[in-house]
């Protein structure tokens, strides 16, 4: 594939973000390609980019209308952030996006979350025409590894709220009101096998081998890419039933 051939940025599309995999089936997804979280994080860091952006599981916990899209918004001084379905007419700027390919087979992005509007910093990073050499460098790697039904590309965005040592960054879904919340929890008061890592950040270093697939250990997650960098997770996912029977899961290869 040539690497160096332009990767485009398409607008919203409803139909794609109802293509998203459940959790249940994304956390399958996971166990079995986790391994390559380590490559993802080497384009992130080779192009100099890990304190803007990371690595994410692409996944839904509840369906949404087609004139609406899923907007964050954070509360540094509460330490939460809140995220729900509201109009597209919301003043909002994308922060969340997947690769796939088009109808001749040529990748693209297209955002699937939104933040609000109004810090100045994430209105700068989500202009993602400035990012194109390493826009196609992680649509390609997804797509040789078959990975563009499972990981995406996500700001920093919830690094502004901040986190103790001792704490995680967890996210619980009310799927009654279609609601999620992520705010920091202390680890003596979660259970680690309960949790599901679902964002990752990469920080550039000497090289620290942690093994070959990301644990999350309780305070990070022991990832580390080629590129001599340490993958730390930054948000989980409690473990909690969809709220879809069991036959409405296609599970992925």
């Amino acid at each position: 594939m040539n690497h160096e051939e332009r990767t485009s940025i398409k607008p919203y599309d409803p139909d794609v973000f109802d293509r998203l995999n459940l959790f249940r089936t994304a956390k399958t997804l996971l166990y079995h390609n986790k391994g390559y979280i380590r490559n993802l994080g080497d384009v992130i860091v080779t192009h100099q980019l890990h304190e803007r952006f990371g690595v994410c599981l692409l996944h839904k916990h509840f369906e949404q209308y087609h004139d609406e899209i899923v907007v964050r918004t954070i509360d540094p001084e509460r330490r939460l952030a809140h995220m729900r379905p509201t109009s597209r007419h919301t003043d909002a700027v994308p922060y969340l996006w997947r690769a796939l390919h088009d109808s001749r087979g040529r990748l693209q992005f297209v955002p699937l979350e939104y933040i609000r509007r109004g810090d100045e910093r994430e209105s700068q990073v989500t202009d993602l025409e400035q990012y194109a050499p390493f826009l196609a460098a992680m649509a390609h790697a997804l797509a040789e590894r078959e990975l563009l039904d499972v990981f995406g590309i996500a700001t920093t965005n919830i690094m502004s709220i901040p986190v103790a040592h001792d704490e995680l960054m967890v996210e619980t879904t009310d799927s009654e009101n279609r609601i999620l919340t992520i705010t920091p929890e202390h680890r003596s008061n979660l259970q680690i096998e309960e949790l599901t890592e679902t964002f990752w950040t990469f920080l550039p270093g000497p090289l620290t081998d942690l093994g070959e697939v990301a644990f999350c250990s309780g305070m990070h997650c022991n990832s580390h890419c080629k590129n001599h960098c340490i993958g730390h997770c930054k948000s989980h996912c409690k473990d909690h039933p969809d709220p879809y029977s069991p036959e409405d899961v296609a599970f992925g290869p």
